[in-house]
């Protein structure tokens, strides 16, 4: 009697040689930051508002730049948008590369209320990575205002930031999601070459790799630095007592993933013939053994 080889062992056998695809998984990277000033905690001490300093409210000046990146460059966006005097504005950079869910960009956001009567500077960046690929994002909001001074004595300077970072990467990835973000303030001479006087900044990297899977970073904090400011900086006549200078916060962040592709193990050829093989035999003499016994 003709005997055959059941078809689940043919199958097996055809997917052991790789003539049968196996299921693969992506590897996917995620990092996302996002860094805010609430200017309405700026605060001035050492001196008094009207006698010793003022503010030009008529001299503000917002911006915002925004950019992302993938692949080496092959799908990039940038945009930077700028008001002067005071209005709200927003920069936002977006990919819209087919196959990426969600979407890699940076944005920076700059408003004159922020739902609370402050005016608020926004940064964020998020990156997303799967396939092999790696991303990166950029974010920058600035927040520029002219400062008129009466005094030589040393005035402080502080205000509140907050910041949020968050990373995940899957078991897969084998690689890394990380953030950067990087609040600054500072009071320069625009008359010297533009020469900062005096200035405060954190620089705060946090991230992952195959170590761990996820990670979540909150910080609120202050930047803070004192001055002592000059008068008659500007060398013009009916300014010899006053002093004119600028001061600057900028809220940067950034956020890059990499991923690799991970698939299942995929036997070698050799091996997998040798394997498949074997069963295919193991099969058919039990099944031999099966119609003797029965005969």
């Amino acid at each position: 009697m003709k005997t055959t080889t059941p078809r689940f062992l043919v199958t097996l056998l055809i997917s052991a040689c790789g003539l049968l695809p196996l299921q693969s998984a992506q590897a996917v990277a995620i990092a996302e930051t996002e860094l805010t000033f609430h200017w309405n905690t700026l605060t001035v001490t050492g001196g008094v508002e009207g006698s010793d300093y003022a503010w030009n409210n008529s001299s503000i000046y917002y911006g915002a730049h925004s950019e992302s990146q993938r692949n080496g460059g092959a799908d990039s966006d940038m945009q930077s948008n700028s008001t002067n005097p005071l209005d709200p504005n927003q920069s936002d950079s977006v990919l819209t590369t087919s196959g990426w869910s969600p979407l890699t960009h940076g944005s920076a956001y700059l408003t004159q209320d922020d739902g609370n009567g402050s005016e608020l500077a926004r940064s964020s960046a998020y990156a997303y990575s799967d396939n092999a690929g790696e991303s990166w994002a950029n974010g920058n909001s600035h927040w520029v205002r002219s400062l008129e001074v009466y005094t030589t004595n040393a005035l402080t300077f502080s205000v509140d930031f907050e910041l949020q970072q968050s990373f995940s990467i899957d078991a897969l990835a084998l690689k890394d999601a990380s953030g950067f973000s990087r609040p600054h303030i500072y009071i320069r001479d625009d008359y010297n070459n533009g020469i900062r006087l005096a200035e405060d900044l954190r620089e705060i990297w946090n991230g992952l790799n195959a170590a761990a899977l996820a990670l979540d970073h909150q910080e609120n904090g202050t930047l803070s630095f004192t001055a002592s400011l000059s008068l008659g900086n500007t060398g013009m006549t009916g300014y010899e007592n006053i002093g004119l200078y600028t001061f600057e916060g900028h809220a940067h962040t950034s956020a890059s993933s990499r991923s690799s592709f991970a698939s299942n193990p995929v036997p070698e050829p050799a091996s997998a013939l040798l394997l498949g093989s074997g069963l295919v035999l193991m099969g058919w003499r039990r099944r031999q053994r099966t119609r003797r016994q029965a005969g």
